[in-house]
């Protein structure tokens, strides 16, 4: 089990990776588009498609080391009140996972409103804000102590 922990944890930090380069860009080019009074256009939709993908991956991942895979969580949950004292424990057993749902829940509902949203000057303003949050809620949500690399 451990080695299979270990190749899945690998996987989640590389896509980690993958997910700050694309919703930087996607948050990029949603920037110019809103600030250059442009609309939300197809090189904007491709990236957040790309973010949005991205996530759904990660989540699934997340979920299987988050449930039976990561040592880490099990200790957390096998004496819940002593691992919120303790900052590692406490970060991965419940702040990682409410930050990065919240994360794929604002990416989807953001998703939605380019769909719905007719009027592309304001379809790029309401994306500017949601990957703003997104962004903060990513910066706030990745475990910075843990190595830039799995290898």
């Amino acid at each position: 089990m451990d080695s299979i922990f270990s190749v899945v944890l690998s996987f989640h930090n590389i896509i980690r990776w993958l997910i700050f380069i694309s919703v930087a860009i996607s948050f990029v080019k949603i920037s110019q588009a809103h600030f250059g009074g442009k609309g939300f256009g197809s090189k904007e939709k491709k990236f957040h498609l790309i973010s949005m993908i991205l996530m759904d991956i990660q989540f699934l991942i997340g979920i299987a080391l988050y449930s039976f895979l990561s040592p880490i969580t099990k200790a957390a949950f096998s004496d819940f009140k002593s691992a919120m004292k303790t900052k590692e424990l406490r970060f991965f057993a419940v702040e990682h996972i409410l930050l990065m749902v919240a994360v794929l829940v604002i990416i989807h509902i953001a998703n939605i409103i380019s769909k719905k949203e007719k009027d592309e000057k304001k379809k790029s303003k309401k994306m500017f804000f949601y990957y703003l949050i997104i962004f903060i809620l990513l910066l706030s949500g990745n475990p910075w102590f843990r190595p830039f690399l799995p290898f």
